[in-house]
């Protein structure tokens, strides 16, 4: 799915929000759900590219409105940002400035009112921090 995801030409043909809904899916089950508290990054690392893949594509204002409306939305992003795998925690950066910057004001309207900014601005600095603690010493 992550290889059809990288091809622009091919959103409108895969993007369903079911298929958000069961990545979404798979994601809880990896961070959460699983015995084993690592997440496998063979799978998440892929999910997460497809899920930022759809939010930044021509169907982007479509995904990332469902995405930021699903109820898990928050805790799962959450979660990902706060891994210490600095690969997964890259791939959540990218996909997080793909939904921040669509530049639809449906999305920008649906992450103010939701409060998602003040819910994953600390997650997101301590992400950065990890990856680069030099870019934000000066906080």
């Amino acid at each position: 799915m992550y290889c059809l995801s990288s091809n622009q030409m091919l959103h409108s043909s895969i993007y369903t929000p079911k298929l958000l809904d069961t990545i979404m899916q798979i994601a809880t089950y990896e961070i959460f759900q699983k015995c084993d508290s690592r997440p496998l990054i063979k799978v998440l690392t892929p999910c997460i590219r497809t899920l930022s893949n759809l939010c930044a594509g021509p169907c982007g204002v479509d995904a990332c409105l469902h995405l930021v409306k699903h109820q898990d939305f928050p805790p799962i992003f959450t979660a990902i940002l706060s891994t210490n795998y600095s690969s997964i925690c890259q791939e959540a950066l990218w996909w997080l400035g793909n939904i921040v910057n669509n530049e639809n004001l449906q999305v920008q309207e649906q992450f103010v009112e939701l409060e998602l900014m003040e819910k994953l601005e600390n997650p997101a600095f301590q992400a950065i921090a990890r990856l680069d603690p030099y870019t934000v010493s000066g906080r």
